[in-house]
């Protein structure tokens, strides 16, 4: 294909065809990806179930695969490490359609593959008469001091696991997409960093928040201080996490862009 036909085909109308054969490229990495993810999806959900039955303690074991499970997301990036940056340059296909791939793939594909094999089972297991996993989350909501607020905020609970799965894995991808080398042991490193820079910025904002609220003479004791402080801190880390999430979604798109245009020029 000639450049002037390349031009061409970057400059129409976004492709839905052209960006889901972006995947062609990544078709055995995303095959291999996806049979580790439901297989290792099935062994977590399995392995927990086994322990509880034989007497292990329920919230720690759920606690446990659970964040396996959850790592197995987050991590799903690494199926574009492996690349050739200059034939992905080449491809006739816009910077946006090239963008939308990546995004749908890691922030929607890959969850939902994962939480319908999960969630699955679990409702498997209940039809059955057997304890459902997702049962152990409500049973943990109910035993803190604020399962009130919990208990009747569902969405809330979704919208906060969804926000934090995004903001883990765009900061994962970002760190693929800008790496030219070591793309896997930049990946993982950077999955390491951004739990650390979570808790951090978590234990920051609610610190902050708890600090406003006794100021502000709204708590007699500190008994009722978790029920000041869980709504003020949720929704402050939960808003800065989706006001991060978005400009690292677009800082995505943006390397994508200069790659494009570099090999315009070339």
């Amino acid at each position: 294909m000639d450049k002037t036909s390349q031009i061409s085909n970057k400059t129409d109308k976004f492709s839905w065809q052209r960006m889901i054969n972006i995947g062609m490229i990544y078709q055995n990495s995303i095959k291999l990806y996806l049979i580790l993810a439901v297989i290792g999806t099935v062994f977590c959900y399995l392995a927990a179930q086994f322990l509880i039955h034989i007497g292990g303690n329920r919230f720690g074991i759920y606690a446990f695969f659970s964040t396996l499970t959850s790592i197995i997301i987050y991590l799903n990036p690494l199926v574009f490490a492996r690349r050739d940056a200059t034939l992905l340059t080449m491809l006739p296909a816009k910077a946006g359609e090239k963008w939308c791939f990546y995004i749908l793939f890691t922030l929607i594909i890959s969850p939902l593959v994962v939480n319908v094999f999960w969630f699955g089972l679990d409702f498997m297991f209940m039809a059955n008469r057997s304890i459902g996993l997702t049962s152990t989350t409500t049973e943990l909501i109910d035993s803190t001091t604020c399962s009130d607020f919990l208990s009747s905020n569902i969405i809330v609970l979704i919208l906060t696991s969804i926000i934090s799965m995004w903001t883990i894995t765009i900061t994962v991808l970002f760190a693929v997409i800008v790496s030219t080398r070591n793309r896997i042991t930049k990946g993982v490193l950077t999955f390491f960093g951004i739990l650390i820079a979570w808790t951090l910025t978590s234990g920051v904002i609610g610190g902050m928040s708890a600090i406003i609220i006794m100021n502000n003479q709204q708590v007699q004791n500190l008994d009722e201080l978790p029920f000041y402080l869980l709504p003020v801190t949720i929704i402050s880390i939960y808003t800065f996490a989706t006001i991060y999430t978005g400009i690292m979604a677009w800082l995505c798109y943006r390397k994508i862009a200069k790659a494009e245009v570099k090999a315009t020029f070339i």
